[in-house]
């Protein structure tokens, strides 16, 4: 069992892998250059949601189910510190806080919460034999391969509009799994929140809250998950060894002939966003990613019986404020790892 000293080290090392040694996020603003317009209020309701589900006696596994995906947990773990840095919060108490959570993400899953060997695992081996046993797979071809592997290409840009850059909120990839008595393993695609009508009014969306793909790829695919939940090629080719599949809709069995008709609505809300993105202001695009955000933690304010969204001085504070120009460009190598040098 890892020590806090080495789990702290351990958060850190899985973000060089995490963050690529990139700094690309630029669409649809430059986070980096709006992010202090609204993490320093982010960070302070997660501290205080934090305190109260702990006052309330809430046990850490309970906390966790109610994010439902780890990835949801992990990936909001930085934010959170850059935000209490900029309160003045004590390093004991950004330790804390960052142990707390990653806590939360280890209820969460069978497997290790960074993802060292390259693999997400949440289900035990005993959870993966009865799920693959009630799954019905179809025997997957070249012509079923070709349209599964454009859907989740075209999911990837869908999420990617409805919530920018905050992949956990709408997508937990996890696996491969190997699985008994045969030499293929399984990927699990899990696309959550995909219809978030109360950030998007008047937007089309596909009409299905969730969709999961279950994925059996032979030996040659060479997959890797980190703990960002990037999913990596490492060697093979997914149409080529894509042996059989599945496909839940709202947890219903889903034809792969339903595909075409939802790639063409995920088109058409690409479409609109993309639009919508060109015409308001940076503020107006601001104030989105801090929906956004505060939708990441909406399983604390639940919890609490709170209401989850913005507060109107956040929105104040991002129309009165300025973009930081010194961050406008994007971070180069040593700057990225002097920033994961300076964390907890």
């Amino acid at each position: 069992m890892l020590s806090d000293e080495e789990r702290l080290k351990h958060y850190k090392e899985s973000l060089k892998s995490a963050w690529g040694y990139n700094d690309y996020n630029d669409w649809p603003v430059k986070f980096n250059s709006v992010m202090h317009l609204f993490l320093e209020e982010f960070a302070q309701e997660v501290l205080e949601d934090i305190e109260a589900i702990r006052e309330q006696g809430i046990p850490a596994c309970q906390a966790a189910a109610a994010f439902y995906n780890p990835a949801k947990i992990y990936r909001i773990i930085n934010p959170v510190l850059y935000g209490m840095k900029k309160l003045g919060k004590s390093i004991r108490c950004q330790q804390e806080t960052a142990l707390y959570l990653l806590e939360l993400v280890k209820e969460l899953k069978f497997g290790s919460e960074f993802n060292e060997n390259g693999t997400n695992i949440i289900w035990s081996r005993e959870k993966l034999e009865k799920n693959y046993s009630h799954i019905h797979f179809t025997q997957a071809d070249a012509n079923s391969a070709a349209l599964l592997q454009r859907f989740c290409g075209i999911m990837w840009a869908y999420t990617e509009s409805i919530f920018f850059r905050a992949h956990d909120v709408t997508k937990e990839i996890h696996g491969p799994y190997s699985l008994s008595d045969k030499s293929s393993h399984l990927l699990v695609r899990e696309y959550l929140n995909l219809n978030p009508s109360e950030m998007w009014k008047d937007t089309p969306l596909l009409p299905y809250r969730d969709i999961i793909v279950y994925t059996e790829y032979s030996e040659n695919l060479n997959l890797t998950v980190d703990a960002y939940n990037h999913l990596f090629l490492q060697e093979g080719n997914y149409k080529d060894c894509l042996l059989s599949y599945a496909i839940l809709g709202d947890g219903e069995p889903m034809d792969i002939n339903r595909l075409p008709e939802i790639i063409s609505t995920m088109f058409n809300t690409i479409k609109y966003i993309h639009g919508w993105t060109e015409k308001a202001g940076w503020q107006e695009i601001t104030k989105r990613y801090a929906d956004i955000y505060w939708y990441r933690k909406k399983a604390l304010r639940d919890l609490r019986g709170l209401d989850w969204r913005v507060p109107q001085n956040v929105y104040a504070k991002i129309d009165s404020g300025e973009k930081d120009i010194r961050r406008k460009d994007n971070l180069d190598a040593r700057q990225i790892d002097r920033l994961i040098q300076l964390l907890v």
